[in-house]
């Protein structure tokens, strides 16, 4: 032996007469008591053909007691050791006449009283047994020369219950590591031979990258084969397992595969009805990449061709509903869209618990909304009005329900009622700047200035706050520059220029649209005969937007009006004509055209 080898199970070897003994199954002090009976005839040198046993320092053992059960079992009794050389798994016994299928296995975990010997606990008297292989005569011979080899096969179908090609299959044995990879044919199927018995951890990778699969299950060549030792027992036979059939159409929302192992458990409507959610599943899942990039280039007829194909798929998703009634909005088909926005309500309202989640609440909520601003547009003002007051009622957060009826009101120029709601808005949360902005613009339009400033500088500072928190700083800042040009305005109209430039200025700073406040400073200093300035701040949002008409006439009026007298002609500086000329190519019927054409005509006289 060129190395020594590790024991790997000790077991007996019974004689031929013994009737089968199923030590794993065995209970009770007297089944119990046979074990030690056994045992005891290993160490008292009642083995065939005899071995020294002094060798290894195991001195005889012959209690009076057991001279029965000696007399009875003793004879013909051998012992076997399970050696494990290089990767081959090699039987010695004692008695060349044992079977490997009469083994009686000796392991640590089995309730028997044998894990401690007279003292000795197992591990050591697998050592001994272990010293026995070395020192034992001829007569102990391999029964076994190599590890088995078995055959794995089985079929992959996909989510449909269709077969999956070019599925990568991964077999892995834990003890060992060895591993065997390959892929499914056309027919979804794999046959592979050769492969080592053993305990095998299994990954299945759908052709997409997806892993569909992870398992593990014994693989061999008998239904009692031993992954442990290497060892079969009883007629060579392959392990069930040995086949892996993978039916992804048959698996639960739980994970669990009902068309497996465990398929004989489950009826077949069960399994028809578990195929149809499956097949149901992987048609949504393709369609729904395709509505969102239809969504994102906000192509409305793909968009809502998908959304139609997916409510036949499952007509109970209320989130369908939700998003075709948005695409009808913006579409203009209000009418559909408050019936579909009803649609999505009621299936999401059933979908609920008995007490719905904040978040169902509000997403019921703004879908009242949407429906609500379907009923404004198309002038039901007071359909309208009810779903947004539905909205506030069943939200926590019914500031943007109210704010929306605010806005409905001011269109529908019923300001008494739009302002009762933009209190309401404020009062339910002081942070939100739009109902300032809204409110404000009304108490403007009733001839209530001063509220209008005071409400104007509190959504102002309610913009700022937002911007600073990064609160949708975006729209918060184009909110602010709105608020700033418009509370400028109310200054102008209270005749306190004064007053409107500085807030004319910072509006253009923070709009999104500068080319407006600038215009409106430029007429403000304008009017002022603040001309210079005028000129400055004309230019300012002409560079804003080019195409803004009106600037150019104030910026030609500012100019013209620092002309002078000269030699019969009146003299101004320089552009003022291009100016003028520009003004009347961009709006050549617009309200100023006659004055502009009057002042070229003006330029080009002589006295």
């Amino acid at each position: 032996m060129p190395f020594p080898p590790l024991v790997s199970q000790v077991y007996l070897c019974p004689p031929k007469s013994f009737r089968h003994w199923d030590n794993r199954r065995q209970t009770g002090p007297a089944k119990l008591a046979e074990a030690s009976f056994l045992l005891g005839f290993l160490r008292a040198g009642s083995l065939k053909p005899s071995l020294n046993w002094d060798l290894i320092g195991i001195p005889p053992l012959k209690p009076p007691r057991y001279w029965d059960h000696w007399a009875q079992w003793g004879e013909g009794w051998g012992i076997a050791v399970i050696a494990v050389i290089g990767e081959a798994r090699i039987l010695y016994s004692t008695r060349p006449s044992c079977s490997i299928g009469s083994l009686v296995a000796v392991r640590e975990d089995l309730p028997c009283p044998w894990g401690h010997f007279l003292g000795m606990p197992m591990n050591k008297l697998v050592s001994l047994v272990a010293a026995l292989v070395f020192l034992a005569p001829p007569t102990m011979v391999p029964q076994i020369s190599s590890r088995l080899t078995t055959t794995i096969s089985g079929r992959i179908l996909d989510r449909e219950g269709k077969p999956m090609a070019n599925a990568v299959v991964v077999y892995s044995e834990t003890t060992k590591g060895k591993i065997y990879q390959f892929k499914t044919d056309n027919k979804g199927e794999f046959s592979v031979l050769g492969v080592v018995s053993g305990y095998y951890k299994i990954e299945i990778t759908a052709p997409d990258g997806t892993r569909v699969y992870t398992g593990t299950r014994p693989v061999g060549t008998n239904e009692n084969f031993d992954p442990m030792t290497g060892l079969v027992s009883g007629d060579n036979k392959p392990l069930k397992t040995n086949v892996l059939n993978v039916d992804l159409s048959t698996v639960r929302p739980n994970g669990e595969m009902a068309g497996s192992s465990g398929a004989e458990n489950v009826s077949e409507s069960d399994l028809k009805a578990i195929r149809d959610e499956n097949a149901r599943g992987v048609r949504i899942n393709e369609l729904v990449p395709e509505l969102r990039i239809a969504l994102d280039a906000r192509d409305w007829p793909r968009a809502t061709r998908l959304l139609q194909r997916l409510m036949a798929i499952d007509p109970g998703r209320w989130e369908y509903y939700q998003n075709l009634g948005t695409i009808q909005n913006a579409t203009s088909q209000y009418e559909a869209a408050v019936q579909t926005f009803a649609k999505a309500i009621e299936l999401a309202r059933k979908g609920l618990a008995k007490t719905p989640t904040r978040e169902a609440r509000a997403t019921i909520s703004g879908m009242l909304i949407s429906q609500a601003e379907a009923y404004r547009r198309m002038e039901k003002l007071d359909e309208a009005i009810a779903c947004y007051h539905q909205a506030a009622e069943l939200t926590a957060q019914p500031a943007l329900a109210h704010f929306y009826a605010c806005s409905a009101y001011q269109n529908s120029g019923k300001l008494e009622a739009a302002m009762e709601e933009c209190d309401q808005a404020i009062a339910s949360d002081p942070q939100q700047w739009e109902p300032y902005q809204a409110k404000a613009a009304i108490e403007s339009a009733l001839g209530k200035d001063d509220a209008a400033l005071a409400t104007y500088d509190a959504g102002i500072q309610a913009a700022r706050a937002a911007v600073a928190s990064n609160v949708q700083p975006a729209k918060a800042r184009e909110g602010m520059g709105q608020m700033l040009n418009a509370e400028a305005n109310v200054y102008v109209q209270m005749q306190q220029a004064g007053k409107a430039i500085p807030l004319f200025a910072q509006s253009a700073e923070v709009s999104v649209y500068p080319a407006l406040p600038y215009l409106n400073l430029c007429a403000v200093l304008y009017n002022r005969n603040d001309l210079i300035a005028a000129v400055s701040a004309c230019d300012k949002a002409i560079a804003s937007d080019p195409g803004l008409a009106d600037a150019y006439f104030i910026k030609a009026s500012a100019l013209f009006a620092q002309g002078k007298l000269q030699q019969g002609r009146y003299q101004v500086p320089d552009g003022t004509g291009a100016t003028l000329n520009k003004y009347l190519e961009l709006s050549p019927d617009g309200r100023h055209a006659a004055e502009a054409s009057a002042m070229l005509e003006k330029l080009s006289a002589k006295k």
